[in-house]
């Protein structure tokens, strides 16, 4: 095949050739050199297909539906990372009833990042007075835990409607990503 074969080959006609190319000559490449290539013929088969459609006008007029869908999917990815670390966080939203070591370091922390704006390299109440000259007392141990517990209840109830809807949202959007 000549370079002018090449040439005059639409993007997905490119793209497939490749990757047939690629698949009949696996035995020659090395593992991690066949996987790179993989990886890069992909990526340039994503930024080699754009959709007509797309208005001029639109703000997004250099983007792709396809590159809107990858957006998308990235983005609901992110977000449902960030709720499944912030259910780790907080030991899958306990409900505390005393006042453990656990609870006194959130309750510092939380009083030097959102009083102070302040984050401390030690969580004692020592390293709190001397970086923002604030004493705990245990009666805002007991409040911390206290609005702690209800947010939990709270966050307990609405973690499992959000996941359930970006699951749902990436299913659906996977699924088109693969029809394309």
């Amino acid at each position: 095949m000549n370079l002018d074969f090449w040439r005059k080959l639409s993007p997905k006609q490119f793209t497939e050739r490749l990757l047939s190319f690629s698949e009949d000559h696996c035995r020659f490449l090395p593992e991690n050199g066949y996987i790179c290539l993989m990886n890069a013929i992909k990526v340039l088969h994503e930024r080699m297909v754009f959709d007509d459609s797309v208005d001029s006008g639109d703000e997004f007029s250099s983007y792709s539906s396809r590159d809107r869908l990858i957006d998308a999917i990235i983005y609901f990815k992110g977000e449902k990372s960030k709720l499944m670390r912030k259910k780790a966080y907080y030991d899958d939203f306990k409900i505390y009833k005393k006042l453990t070591k656990k609870i006194r370091e959130e309750c510092i922390r939380y009083i030097a990042k959102s009083l102070y704006g302040v984050v401390l390299p030690y969580l004692t109440p020592k390293c709190l007075y001397r970086e923002c000259g604030h004493e705990v007392s245990s009666s805002e141990y007991i409040s911390y835990l206290s609005s702690r517990n209800l947010n939990m209840v709270r966050y307990n109830r609405i973690y499992n409607d959000v996941v359930c809807y970006l699951d749902a949202r990436l299913l659906e959007f996977e699924k088109l990503y693969s029809d394309m």
